[in-house]
């Protein structure tokens, strides 16, 4: 088809010989560099069972194995891997197939080596240090492989290491985990400039807001309460992430900061919207007294300070919404909570101007398409 429109615009002179030379050159190597989904998700597939499956035929037979044996086999399925991520890199760099599926591989086979080898020398530790040596191990192969579903396992992974430490005793857990969340930043934000529709940098979207979420709670030690603000202020932030440029125009599962910016906002006003909270509130109104020394309330601070900055930033040329300003509401209403249950009244009156401007929205869009 492209070849009859060439010629069909030389027959009217529209283009020249050179030109046309030039235009189907373009497609023909466009078309060599695409890659059928399919064989991207059979590879990505295959790696994964192909790691799983290595792992069970050496568990199947690791006790009738001597250690020294045990020790070879440990390193077989990572070296295999790594001659793997080298052919990629010198003959397949271009292929997506090939740069994800030989990353999984060396994923698996480096977090089976130190589970193995820990196993067979007695190395004791807990799962935190599996989890931390396993993802330092491999956070290089995002960046050196260009690999994206690279990048999602290490997210899952500090997500859960993150989780195991902060919400137990450990007291770096926290501190540990935004590190490693920063140190792969760099490749969330090259996706966004390179490749901002691609299927991967939608799952990126996803899976950053979502990690966060679930592990700033190890946060909350002995002013829990303002956790709740920290929360509202970091959704209050999502939102304002949601109508910059690189999402702002995309679907609405694709635009993940506004889905979990507008759920989370909702399920803490739905949560704070009876009276047991408020009355411990004024109970507990000591719990002003000492709150400058409290982690809680300065990263409740510095997050409503972030989101401040982008509702100004990005709020400039056009009207602001009642959503984007809860944050700002929630902090004056939980205040007034220490010395008022006119708050929870308050807070209810908000769910229903929420509702309100809702539905009020909806109508103005629909009639809009209609």
């Amino acid at each position: 088809m492209l070849q009859k429109d060439i010629e069909e615009l030389l027959h009217k002179d529209i283009i020249d010989e050179k030109t046309a030379e030039k235009i189907y050159n373009y497609y023909r190597h466009k078309k060599s560099n695409s890659e059928n989904p399919l064989f991207i998700v059979f590879g990505i597939l295959g790696a994964i069972l192909v790691g799983l499956g290595i792992i069970l035929i050496i568990a199947h037979n690791w006790d009738h194995l001597s250690r020294l044996v045990k020790t070879v086999i440990v390193f077989i399925p990572m070296a295999i891997s790594q001659i793997l991520c080298g052919y990629t890199l010198i003959k397949k760099r271009e292929s997506l197939t090939w740069r994800e599926s030989t990353s999984i591989l060396l994923i698996f086979a480096v977090g089976a080596g130190i589970s193995l080898i820990s196993q067979i020398y007695h190395i004791q530790g807990d799962m935190g240090a599996f989890l931390l040596s396993w993802i330092l191990l491999v956070l290089p192969v995002v960046y050196v492989m260009n690999s994206s579903i690279a990048s999602l396992l290490l997210i899952t992974g500090i997500s859960a290491y993150g989780a195991y430490t902060g919400y137990s005793s450990s007291e770096n857990g926290l501190l540990y985990f935004g590190l490693l969340m920063m140190a792969v930043l760099p490749y969330y934000i090259y996706k966004i400039s390179t490749a901002q529709n691609s299927l991967f940098t939608l799952f990126h979207h996803w899976f950053i807001p979502l990690s966060i979420v679930i592990n700033m709670g190890a946060l909350a030690k002995s002013h829990e309460e303002w956790m709740f603000v920290a929360y509202m202020s970091l959704f209050g932030v999502y939102l304002q992430i949601s109508s910059l440029a690189f999402i702002k125009e995309q679907h609405w599962f694709a635009n993940a900061y506004k889905v979990v910016g507008y759920t989370g906002t909702l399920i803490i006003l739905m949560g704070l919207s009876f009276q047991g909270f408020w009355k411990g509130m004024i109970n507990e109104n000591n719990l002003l007294q000492n709150v400058f020394g409290s982690p809680e309330f300065w990263l409740s601070l510095i997050l409503s300070s972030i989101a401040l900055a982008l509702l100004l930033k990005n709020n400039q040329h056009k009207k602001v919404t009642i959503f984007e300003v809860i944050f700002i509401l929630f902090f004056i209403l939980f205040v007034l909570g220490f010395y008022s249950q006119i708050s929870v009244y308050l807070i209810n009156i908000l769910i229903l101007t929420l509702g309100i401007f809702t539905i009020t929205q909806s109508l103005q869009k629909t009639t809009l398409v209609n």
